[in-house]
Order: C-alpha cells, then sequence, then structure tokens
C-alpha cells in the first residue's frame, strides 16, 4: 500500500508543476524565442574579446501591413475568371465509343433454324427429328435438308450440320445417349 500512496503524491506533485507551468511560464511568441536564442549562442560560444569584434546579428524587423478594406479585397478576387457553384450536371454515362468497322467481314451462316424434336437409334445409326416453320425433318449422317444444309456428324450429344453455302460447320445440342 506504501508504494501505492508514494506512487499519488509524485503524480499529484507533477501535476501541481505542470498547472504552474502552464499559468505562469514563458509567454513569448515562438518567434521572439528564436532571434533571442540565436543571439546568445553567438555570445556564449565566444571569449570575451572576440565577442566585441564578432558581427552582429540584425535586428528583427516587425512589418505591418496596412489594413484594406473589404471593397478592395472583393475586388482583387474579381479579376479572375468565374466560377458557377451550382450549374447543373449531368450524371449519365458519357456514351460509349462508336465501334470501328473492319474493312472486310468475315461471313457467317445464319443461326440454325431447326429446333430438336427427338432421336432415336436406328441399328448402328442415328436418327433425328428436326422442325423447322411447321415442317418436319427426319435426317441421318449425309443427308440434305433444302439444299441449303448438310448433316455432317452425329455424336450426342452434338448435331454436325454443315451451312453449303459457305461450307461452315454448325453444331445443335441434341442431349445425352437415351
Amino acid at each position: 500500500m506504501k508504494q501505492g500512496k508514494g506512487r499519488r503524491v509524485a503524480l499529484g506533485m507533477m501535476l501541481l508543476v505542470a498547472l504552474w507551468l502552464a499559468l505562469w511560464g514563458d509567454k513569448t511568441p515562438p518567434g521572439a524565442a528564436a532571434v533571442r536564442a540565436a543571439g546568445t549562442a553567438i555570445a556564449t560560444s565566444m571569449s570575451p574579446a572576440a565577442r566585441k569584434d564578432a558581427p552582429q546579428p540584425p535586428a528583427a524587423t516587425l512589418r505591418i501591413e496596412r489594413v484594406r478594406t473589404r471593397d478592395a479585397l472583393i475586388a482583387d478576387h474579381s479579376a479572375g475568371p468565374a466560377v458557377d457553384l451550382f450549374t447543373a450536371r449531368s450524371w449519365a454515362p458519357p456514351p460509349p465509343p462508336v465501334a470501328v468497322t473492319p474493312a472486310f467481314e468475315v461471313e457467317a451462316a445464319p443461326p440454325l433454324p431447326f429446333q430438336v424434336l427427338g432421336k432415336k437409334r436406328e441399328g448402328d445409326r442415328w436418327e433425328i427429328y428436326l422442325a423447322r416453320d411447321g415442317q418436319t425433318f427426319i435426317v441421318h449422317e449425309g443427308s440434305s435438308i433444302d439444299e441449303t444444309y448438310k448433316v455432317g456428324r452425329i455424336a450426342p450429344p452434338t448435331l454436325s450440320i454443315v451451312y453449303v453455302p459457305l461450307g461452315l460447320t454448325q453444331t445443335l445440342d441434341i442431349g445425352d445417349f437415351e
């Protein structure tokens, strides 16, 4: 218990010293203290004979600016460009950049117009039932549809169809083995 009491007394004494320094401590402005410290440093580092011959630092000068009127202050700022702080702004994103079209276009086959109705394994080959615009087609490997499409390979889950005018192969999902 004695250690705690001694610690409290020491802390109380430090608090009183801090209060005394805050109330009655040195109140000189920071700039004046720096000028005085520079002058005392030169004086204390030299012998008395050398101090007489040493150059004296220039005396600190205090410059007081002239107080200007409010109209003069406002006139200074009105010379620059005026900025309207309350202009309307659009928060919409900028339009997307215009896509540059290539000099040549790659020909592509149109999307497949067929809908798969079903499939059936007939011996060792597949029969696929396709529909387009109300017509039903039963196709096998190598068969043609309207001279425009030719069935390439049937390997569930895909059916390869060749678009004859361009010779491009497209695939159609027909489902897994069932």
